[in-house]
């Protein structure tokens, strides 16, 4: 193929990462009236928001969901991309550990013998008090150590922290900060939407092209050049097919180590740090299209004693073309740490066989996926959560950052569309004529 060269244009923003951050960046952006290009290394958009179709059913790549009432449905509405799709209620079977009791529900739980009466009577109040606590109060602090301190022992405690990481996707309960749960557990009920998260990938990708931005795909950023120094002309985005790019501002939508590899030379020591010091969270994730769902009665449930997560999205989302067939996930929280894909698959297939038996029997489609990043940042309670995250202004003049990991506002795909909008106003802002894109 051969080179090109752009040099001789000047955008007003390069946004470097196809995945919903940098869609809605570049929508923004490109809305407030700038000259807006988009680069993505995969042939598709998505990056980790992607789905596949495959005999007609849907996959995610694991399970996701959208919070209601959240940034990122603020973020999607604003751009008029569609949320269509419904989540599961509060009906959660609970699967303790091989050999200590029987799979309940919720209500089983409460009205068993599955907690104490003590235990029923904490939790209870814990969980009808929840929307009162304030989040602040317990920043700082891990999940397990506030909830000790606030009277929750024993199953009770089991319970909440199995809460903790459906919310959080995150396994370390004891490193989760205690301020981050709260919000996440305050918030009413996910989504999981019709056609996968496609649908909303390639919803920004529409409104991305309709305000004027120019997308590509299979354009691989090689590196940046700066080569007037901060507060000169502007940056150089250098392709790996050796187009060059000139740009204003750049807004880099991609995981912190990519960011810290690239504008290091202009970042000072405490942000570059910052970026390097982040820790991924990884989920190992069973995903499977089944021709039926063998027991209907029993479409999600949480690991009691284990941090497993099981959920029949297409029992809510329309995910299948034939109306028996059913998508199912099931996850292992791992946490900071990659776990043994060998011993995590293990786990999640006995894991369904306690839930689902007969599901090897009705299979369509299995695919493992053993190291799943959720999040580049991990909420710990040492950064206390959100707050100790980097943020979106990086310092080097007219670079800014859109991310999981990026800002001190929210968390996941809510943090990952917040921090969008932010960088494209700060984009924007920074070229002199102040568009509001709020």
């Amino acid at each position: 193929m051969e080179k090109k060269d752009s040099a001789g244009r000047m955008w007003d923003v390069a946004v470097i990462g196809g995945g919903p951050a940098g869609l809605a960046a570049a929508a923004f952006a490109a809305r407030a009236g700038k000259s807006v290009v988009l680069f993505e290394k995969a042939a598709g958009f998505g990056g980790r928001s992607a789905s596949v179709i495959e005999s007609g059913a849907v996959l995610n790549l694991g399970a996701h969901a959208l919070y209601r009432g959240g940034s990122a449905q603020h973020v999607l509405e604003q751009l008029g991309v569609e949320t269509p799709g419904k989540g599961p209620g509060p009906n959660i079977h609970w699967v303790p550990g091989e050999g200590r009791g029987d799979i309940v529900s919720t209500a089983g739980l409460l009205l068993g013998r599955a907690l104490t009466w003590a235990e029923k009577r904490r939790f209870l109040r814990f969980f009808l008090g929840l929307r009162r606590i304030d989040p602040k109060k317990a920043e700082g602090m891990g999940w397990t150590s506030w909830l000790a301190e606030n009277g929750l022992t024993g199953r009770a405690a089991a319970v909440a922290e199995a809460m903790a990481r459906v919310s959080s996707y995150a396994g370390d309960v004891d490193r989760i900060d205690a301020g981050t749960v709260l919000r996440q557990l305050q918030k009413p009920g996910v989504i999981y939407p019709d056609g996968g998260w496609q649908t909303f990938v390639d919803g920004l990708a529409v409104k991305a092209a309709l305000a004027g931005a120019e997308c590509r795909t299979s354009a691989s950023v090689a590196g940046v050049d700066c080569p007037e120094g901060i507060g000169g002309a502007g940056w150089i985005v250098r392709l790996a097919d050796g187009e060059a790019v000139r740009t204003r501002t750049i807004i880099a939508a991609v995981e912190p180590l990519r960011v810290a590899g690239w504008f290091e030379p202009w970042l000072s020591a405490d942000y570059a740090r910052s970026l390097r010091e982040l820790e991924p969270v990884y989920v190992s994730s069973l995903d499977l299209h089944l021709r039926r769902l063998p027991d209907p009665g029993r479409p999600f449930a949480l690991g009691l004693d284990q941090p497993l997560y099981f959920s029949a999205h297409s029992q809510w989302a329309r995910l299948c073309d034939h109306p028996e067939h059913a998508v199912v996930h099931a996850m292992r929280y791992d946490g900071g740490k990659k776990g043994d894909p060998s011993a995590s698959r293990a786990e999640l297939e006995a894991f369904l066989d306690r839930l689902q038996p007969g599901w090897r029997d009705v299979v369509e489609r299995v695919r493992f996926l053993p190291h799943v990043v959720v999040t580049y940042g991990m909420p710990s309670y040492g950064r206390k959560g959100a707050a100790g995250r980097p943020a979106i202004d990086t310092g080097a003049g007219g670079v800014y950052v859109a991310g999981d990991w990026a800002g001190t506002e929210d968390m996941l795909l809510d943090a990952a569309l917040h921090s969008a909008r932010e960088a494209a106003r700060l984009a924007v802002q920074q070229q002199g004529k102040g568009v509001n894109v709020s």
